[in-house]
């Protein structure tokens, strides 16, 4: 074995780089399906009033409430990007 492979681990297994990640870069794809959650939430509760009693929102309340698919969105891209980044630390 080659000096340069031996990594140092703690007593769970894992290697001393992975022992100090940060909360985000360990919980990426969680803080994603949060995220992603949240606009879901904002979405629904913006167009059920619509379907269910046919209201009719002022341009205002219409553009704030549009914003919901953009936070579902942006959920969806850190969803992708904690999967993408975990399988690269894993060597997968």
């Amino acid at each position: 074995m080659n000096v340069t492979q031996v990594v140092d681990r703690d007593r769970t297994g894992k290697a001393d780089h992975e022992r100090h990640l940060s909360f985000l870069a360990r919980h990426t794809s969680h803080l994603g399906w949060l995220t992603f959650a949240l606009g879901a939430l904002w979405d629904v509760a913006y167009h059920a009033p619509t379907l269910i009693f046919a209201v009719r929102w002022p341009p205002a309340i219409d553009s704030v409430g549009e914003f919901g698919h953009v936070i579902t969105f942006a959920g969806a891209i850190i969803i992708i990007y904690g999967i993408l980044r975990n399988h690269e630390r894993r060597g997968l």
